[in-house]
């Protein structure tokens, strides 16, 4: 797994006098002898590849990158051979993944058998470890796919058996999934499906946390019904896989129970008469097997007639899932599906919706500065009428509040291209006395860089980023602006504070931690998500979903791509074959009108350098840019007819004319 990180020429002082620090670059793990050397060796010679690294490079990177057992091992190869890359490289592999012992792995792997206290996930885990060194010549999906079989093998019970291999899983993740077996209770006097937390265990292994869960629980004589917090789960009826939100329970006398809010979102209709279920549109019936549950009845207030009308939120899903769909067979399309069902709370389905993160809040350091205020914007009796629209909306999602604060900005509304009005806050003359944030945005170049040579692509598109994080509370005074109406501040993070890009990427870096620059990259409320294949693809996706709702931050499902062969990002069109310039942006490069003075010429070499790598600028007035000698109409200007000074010359150059 590749990591970023600094140059070893630099020292923890920084660099020697007159010593050319490289620039931070992408490098693979320290390994420690444990786990696949060949593995290992396939990310660093990637890496490499992405560097540039001559064997020399290589072989200092090697040693700086080993560690524990492979680094005592290289320190005691003779001169020659810790003088060559190629001749470390073969004798590490030998010293730790010797072809000669595979045959006795194979003989641990054929006779390895799970113990009664072993859990399924910990007998997977060890199958596929002794699989790397029984099978180290062949490909991981091999590995994974004879681990698979053996896995199959080892279920006793003939029902599992039957229901796992049924599942058809690809995989040997898939079939852990589909092997813990739990009945399910069929209850319609239950609002809710509810989970046993001895099953939660079984099922989760106690590794992913339970969400909260904001109802309640009520027994049919009133009683309240303690619980332990939501969990997203596959349920397999018959031959169809279904997501279901199961609230976690103690001292619950069955493993499970499918309640109202199941039925009614598959469409199920149980026939009592014959004993048999239907759901929506499937003219397949599912026998059930007869039950009685007296002992435990479950009703809320909150279900309704309301609950069989399309919500905004099952739109917006149906549509997210078909957008994202294009390059997907049917089962990669199914089990995209599943995934979204398992992380429905890291996407905001509502404008009401919204995350909030506790993780770190912002803050305003203005040290001394006198609070700065600014009387009201002058507006015209529609802008006032939007803008108090805009400010009891705002008031009534808890974004802002009334202030008596002695800081007071001025309010700025701005039109958008639909018509409707957004409202802004010049924070100049606060950002003015503010302590900067000198945090980085990551460099384009670089994270270009990490993501060649993927074929999947997604993004996520966080829902009004910075209003998911909180200010201190002696912050939020300073960020009061003045409107007809008032004085109010913002609860929480507002966009136009010169600290806030930095304070979001601090943020997202933190929450993504060890995924960012792995598997993903970050700039500031947009996530692209990439690998090689499908398969990663989606674990990817899982864990960068898991880690957003774990920190309470929320996407924009509207905006989110799943799934693509390429993207758009900050200006480039990213694809399996490499990076290119965004075409929409070189159409307006190549259709820029003619510049008349100097500020439109340095406009337009702004416009146009940004490209420059991709191509090659053959006549430039560079020299122009800084002059104050500028004239309209220069000769230099008049034999270049409009739309020709920067025109393709082909796929992956551009040729620029100023």
């Amino acid at each position: 797994m590749a990591q970023r990180t600094e140059s070893p020429s630099k020292g923890k002082g920084g660099a020697a006098p007159g010593v050319v620090v490289p620039r931070a670059v992408v490098s693979p793990d320290v390994f420690d002898g444990t786990g696949s050397m060949r593995d290992w060796f396939e990310s660093f010679v990637a890496c490499a590849y992405l560097n540039g690294w001559s064997d020399e490079e290589k072989l200092k990177w090697l040693k700086v990158r080993l560690g524990g057992q492979a680094l005592r091992a290289f320190l005691c190869f003779s001169d020659e051979e810790s003088k060559s890359y190629q001749m470390a490289k073969v004798k590490l592999t030998a010293r730790f993944d010797p072809p000669e012992h595979a045959p006795l792995h194979r003989l641990e792997f054929d006779a390895h058998g799970r113990s009664n206290s072993e859990t399924w996930q910990s007998y997977a885990g060890v199958l596929r470890c002794i699989a790397e060194r029984a099978f180290p010549d062949f490909s991981p999906e091999v590995r994974d796919f004879l681990a698979l079989q053996r896995y199959l093998k080892e279920i006793k019970d003939r029902d599992v058996a039957v229901g796992v291999r049924r599942a058809e899983p690809k995989s040997l993740d898939a079939a852990v999934r589909e092997t813990v077996k739990v009945y399910l209770l069929i209850d319609t006097g239950a609002a809710r499906s509810l989970l046993s937390y001895d099953t939660w265990c079984l099922v989760n292994g106690s590794k992913e946390e339970l969400r909260p869960f904001g109802g309640r629980l009520l027994a049919v004589d009133g009683g309240e019904i303690n619980h332990n917090g939501v969990f997203a789960a596959m349920v397999s009826i018959g031959t169809k896989l279904c997501g279901c939100e199961f609230v976690v329970t103690k001292n619950f006398a069955y493993h499970a129970i499918l309640g109202c809010d199941f039925l009614l979102k598959y469409g199920c209709v149980i026939d009592m008469q014959n004993r048999q279920l239907t759901m929506g549109n499937s003219d397949k019936r599912i026998q059930l097997v007869s039950c009685h549950l007296s002992a435990l009845t479950l009703t809320t207030s909150f279900l309704s007639i309301d609950s069989l009308q399309p919500s905004e939120k099952d739109a917006k899903l149906c549509f997210m899932i078909n957008e994202s769909s294009d390059h997907l067979t049917g089962e990669q399309k199914q089990r995209f599906q599943h995934l979204v069902d398992d992380f429905q709370h890291a996407f905001a389905w509502s404008d009401g919706n919204l995350g909030r993160t506790t993780i770190l809040k912002y803050r305003i350091d203005t040290g001394s500065a006198k609070p700065v205020r600014q009387m009201p914007r002058r507006l015209s009796p529609l802008e006032r009428e939007e803008v108090a629209q805009m400010i009891r909306n705002m008031e009534r999602r808890n974004l802002i509040g009334k202030s008596v604060s002695p800081w007071a900005s001025r309010v700025v509304p701005v039109r958008k291209r639909d018509g409707t009005l957004w409202l802004c806050v010049n924070y100049r003359a606060l950002n003015a006395v503010t302590k900067k944030d000198a945090y980085p945005l990551p460099r384009i170049d670089e994270a270009l860089d990490t993501m060649q040579g993927s074929v999947w692509f997604s993004t996520l598109d966080l829902m009004s980023g910075f209003w998911q994080v909180e200010q201190e509370d002696g912050s939020q005074e300073k960020t009061a602006f003045t409107t007809h109406g008032g004085l109010y501040h913002f609860r929480l993070l507002p966009f136009g504070l010169t600290g806030a890009p930095a304070t979001f990427q601090r943020l997202m870096e933190q929450v993504l931690s060890g995924l960012n620059w792995k598997c993903c990259v970050v700039y500031l409320d947009e996530v692209i998500i990439f690998a090689r294949n499908y398969e990663d693809h989606l674990y990817r996706l899982r864990e960068v979903l898991g880690r957003l709702r774990k920190a309470g931050l929320k996407a924009r499902p509207n905006k989110c791509k799943f799934f693509r062969k390429e993207i758009k990002y900050l200006g480039h069109l990213v694809t399996e074959d490499g990076v290119s310039p965004d075409p929409e942006l070189t159409d307006k490069i190549v259709n820029y009108p003619e510049p008349k003075c100097l500020e439109e010429l340095r406009s337009f070499v702004g416009l146009a350098s940004y490209y420059r790598k991709f191509g090659t600028i053959i006549q430039s007035y560079s020299s122009n840019v800084g002059s104050s000698g500028f004239v309209p109409g220069d000769e230099s200007l008049e034999d270049m007819e409009p739309g020709r000074r920067f025109s393709k010359v082909d796929d992956d150059e551009l040729e620029g004319r100023y």
